[in-house]
């Protein structure tokens, strides 16, 4: 199967499993969730890893950077 589209699989695959794990109320469903679904998506496959485009590895970096970047604060810097 072309790269490309294991990828686009990974992600629904990781997205489905965000969303449904988020609809439970879990905390960190949607985190939890993704992850699993990417695994198990990844197993059902075959179990070899299945390449990420470095873009999207350093798109979803940044994003989560500033995601937790922009939690900080003050008090959390100082309790």
């Amino acid at each position: 199967m072309d790269s490309a589209l294991q990828f686009l699989g990974v992600l629904a695959a990781a997205t489905v499993g965000g969303v449904l794990l988020r609809l439970t109320g879990l905390q960190g469903g949607l985190a939890l969730g993704a992850m699993l679904g990417a695994a198990v998506y990844t197993l059902v496959r075959g179990g070899e890893a299945i390449a990420v485009p470095p873009l999207a590895q350093d798109a979803a970096l940044i994003v989560l950077g500033a995601v937790i970047g922009a939690g900080v604060t003050r008090t959390v810097l100082t309790d």
